[in-house]
């Protein structure tokens, strides 16, 4: 005999922290979008274990949980998550960038890319998936298809700061420094109070030998952030 919702919700609510007030699949189904992901983690088991949701309101189900899984550090779940709403929704673009972010947490940087593909042949405007894609081509050295997707994210949002940073660090691992530096311009105009932009740059002249810009980026990066361990190091070098 299958355990009633309700009291499903109560033994979840003991032992996650999940509210055992709620009294309607509605609740419930609200509790599984939570910000908090314990509370969403309870409460999307209730609706996937229940076998009262289908379609696409149990891929909603799995997907909410998949995403709490990878905040709170569980990749291998949350794949499995994403797995089984892919397979209930096979067209839904987010499902395969959320299941592309989790293999990247796992090193896994074919499958995201394949997972990102799917993502931005689904949806060509999805500039988080060509921004994830670009991730996993930089971080297995192919800078020019890296280059290639983060330009796309700012033709499409000019403003998208982990774009600019990020190319800025693909040119530079070209060598070519000139289009980095102007990547790292721009991210110091868009946020001139950070101290990480001020840092890129600074080690982008450092490489192409220009020390005495080296030192006024770092100097600057330790005025905007004191405890900033690389503009220290760095200028402690340059001294």
């Amino acid at each position: 005999m299958r355990t009633p919702v309700l009291v499903m919700v109560a033994g979840l609510g003991i032992c996650l922290g999940f509210p055992a007030t709620a009294q309607t699949h509605d609740e419930i189904g609200m509790y599984c979008r939570s910000p908090h992901p314990e509370i969403r983690l309870a409460a999307c088991s209730v609706i996937i274990e229940g076998g009262w949701a289908m379609g696409a309101a149990l891929a909603d189900a799995f997907s909410s949980r998949g995403t709490a899984y990878s905040i709170t550090g569980d990749p291998d779940r949350a794949i499995q998550d994403f797995d089984h709403a892919i397979m209930l929704d096979p067209n839904r673009t987010l499902l395969f960038s959320f299941r592309g972010a989790a293999h990247l947490d796992r090193g896994e940087y074919d499958p995201a890319i394949a997972d990102f593909t799917r993502s931005v042949e689904l949806d060509p405007d999805h500039v988080d998936a060509f921004y994830g894609r670009a991730g996993a081509y930089r971080v297995k050295g192919d800078n020019d298809r890296a280059i290639a997707d983060y330009s796309h994210v700012l033709e499409v949002d000019p403003d998208y700061l982990g774009a600019l940073a990020y190319r800025g660090l693909s040119y530079q691992a070209k060598d070519d420094l000139p289009h980095a530096i102007q990547d790292f311009d721009q991210l110091i105009r868009l946020s001139p109070s950070s101290a990480q932009a001020f840092d890129l740059r600074g080690a982008a002249y450092l490489l192409e030998g220009e020390l005495d810009r080296a030192k006024a980026d770092f100097s600057q990066a330790a005025r905007l952030n004191p405890g900033d361990e690389t503009a220290t190091r760095e200028l402690s070098r340059l001294r």
